[in-house]
């Protein structure tokens, strides 16, 4: 670094001799100037989250004597530390490109050159808004999603949505789905900017109700005509039925229940026994005439579906 043989002389009384000072020894020790390599913990990363901690270290070799002094500075901050090695939390650093530099001195007082590297604090984007188009739908319903972001020393660049339950839903500032899966989500967004740098995620929630799912399990009868003369027969009896009042009796003040757990129906208030679609059939006045059937057992638990064939002589005004 520009120093010359001999940078550091000593003179001393190497024989001690007695009744006076003299001379007799002349002897030099050269100077080797410090070979410094600086290092620092995670530059591409500073800045990052208000939590990061930027670590600096330095590497200092020395053939004569021993370092005493480490002086760190900053172009923006001015003086850091004055160890080998620190770490500063970024929130406590200007942001922007800092010029950090490093000189040392040894046992000897020398001093070394400054030693400059670039350190850049960058300023974290944030969330300016989200919002959800409802927080109640139904599934297959389409949802919008719209958010935006800031980010004072660079550009907003890449947005990222992501549910609970179905992982990511996309990229963009403003997306729509209907996809989403039943349930409870927890939507998060979050924005990302020139730096590769992402703000800390805001999170909402939707609710997507399901969709009941319905089966056929029996169609009686299965065939059927329209515009016909054909006299059509009653449904049949299968597995799935649980009752079945035929009314075909004709006369009298009770009707049997072909189903599996006969439950005979009593008729009330006199309906007339009358010719039907199949058979015969019950009329009723209008006059609180009615059947009913009851038991003391339970035939079945659940969802029933009733059917009947059904004749108006007048039609509701």
């Amino acid at each position: 670094y520009g120093i010359n043989f001999p940078t550091y002389v000593e003179f001393g009384d190497v024989d001690n001799d007695a009744g006076g000072f003299c001379m007799d020894d002349l002897y030099a020790l050269p100077y080797s100037s410090s070979s410094i390599n600086v290092t620092i913990g995670d530059e591409g990363g500073a800045g990052k989250t208000s939590n990061y901690t930027a670590l600096f270290n330095s590497t200092v070799t020395n053939t004569y004597g021993s370092i005493t002094n480490y002086t760190w500075h900053s172009s923006k901050d001015g003086y850091l530390n004055y160890s080998s090695d620190f770490g500063v939390n970024v929130t406590q650093l200007t942001l922007g490109n800092h010029t950090i530099s490093l000189k040392v001195k040894d046992s000897h007082g020398i001093w070394s050159p400054w030693y400059n590297f670039t350190h850049y604090v960058r300023h974290t984007p944030k969330v300016v808004s989200m919002a959800i188009s409802d927080s109640n739908v139904d599934q297959s319903d389409r949802v919008f999603f719209n958010g935006t972001g800031s980010d004072s020393d660079g550009t907003i660049t890449i947005y990222d949505w992501s549910s609970s339950i179905d992982g990511f839903l996309g990229n963009q500032s403003s997306i729509n789905l209907t996809t989403l899966s039943p349930g409870n989500h927890t939507i998060s967004f979050m924005v990302g900017d020139n730096t590769s740098l992402w703000s800390v995620s805001v999170t909402d929630w939707i609710y997507v109700n399901d969709q009941p799912v319905a089966t056929i399990d029996s169609v009686s009868p299965t065939l059927v005509y329209t515009n016909g003369t054909l006299t059509a027969s009653k449904p049949e009896v299968d597995s799935n039925t649980i009752h079945m009042w035929h009314l075909d009796e004709g006369s009298g003040s009770s009707t049997s229940d072909d189903g599996s757990y006969d439950w005979s129906g009593s008729l009330y208030n006199s309906p007339s026994w009358v010719t039907g679609k199949s058979g015969y059939a019950l009329e009723f006045d209008g006059d609180n005439d009615y059947v009913r059937s009851t038991s003391d057992t339970s035939s079945h638990n659940g969802e029933v579906t009733i059917e009947a064939w059904i004749y108006f002589e007048d039609y509701f005004s």
